[in-house]
């Protein structure tokens, strides 16, 4: 019998769902409101930068200013 594999998606959740309700039960009322907003801010950019692709030029590229031989 093989043990199921968890996606690493349903693992972030998880880590980012415990970290959300530990910011909220220690922190008191609207503070904690506001940093558990922010952790989810800052994971939804992580992701989002964890995605991100390097964006090409379309400049033509470019070529040595040294005279040829």
């Amino acid at each position: 019998m093989r043990a199921p594999i968890v996606a690493p998606g349903v693992l972030l959740a998880g880590t980012g769902l415990g970290a959300v309700l530990t910011v909220v039960t220690l922190l008191p009322g609207p503070v904690g409101l506001a940093a558990a907003i922010g952790v989810l801010c800052a994971g939804a950019f992580l992701l989002v930068l964890a995605e991100a692709r390097p964006i090409r030029s379309h400049r033509a590229p470019t070529t040595s200013t040294t005279p040829p031989r």
